[in-house]
C-alpha cells in the first residue's frame, strides 16, 4: 500500500537519497526545504509519515515538532527526526517532544527504508 511521506530536509544531496529511496520502496514522497513548506505541506497534504530535519535554517525544527504534538489533527503523525551525530543534544530534545524515532545522519537509505517500512507495518 502506498504511503505518503513528507520529507523534510535542506540538503540538497541528502534529499535527493531519501526521495530516490522511498520513491523506489512505492511510497509518495513530497518535499519541503523550509520551515515554512513543511507547514503548508502539512495543511494541504494528510502526510502518513513525516521526516523532520533538526537543522532547517529557517525555522526552529523543534518548535514544528511541539506545534505538530499540539495540534488535534496531527498530534498521532509519526515524525522521524533527522538529527546530528556531533549535536546528541538533538535526538534527546526531539523524543522529549514527542518524535517517533531518531534517524541520526549520516545514515544508510537502506537502513532507513526499513526503518520506515517497520513504522508502517506495525501500524
Amino acid at each position: 500500500m502506498q504511503k505518503t511521506i513528507l520529507v523534510a530536509e535542506d540538503e540538497p544531496m541528502i534529499l535527493r537519497i531519501i526521495v530516490f529511496k522511498l520513491g523506489m520502496e512505492g511510497h509518495r514522497v513530497l518535499q519541503a526545504k523550509t520551515g515554512p513548506e513543511v507547514v503548508e505541506n502539512l495543511k494541504q497534504e494528510k502526510p502518513d509519515l513525516l521526516l523532520l530535519d533538526a537543522t532547517l535554517p529557517d525555522m526552529d525544527s523543534f518548535e514544528i515538532l511541539q506545534n505538530i504534538r499540539s495540534d488535534y489533527g496531527l498530534k498521532n503523525l509519526p515524525i522521524f527526526m533527522l538529527t546530528q551525530t556531533h549535536e546528541p543534544w538533538q535526538a534527546e530534545k526531539a523524543m522529549e517532544l514527542g518524535a517517533t524515532q531518531c534517524i541520526v545522519k549520516p545514515f544508510k537509505p537502506t537502513v532507513l527504508a526499513k526503518q520506515v517500512r517497520n513504522l508502517f507495518e506495525s501500524t
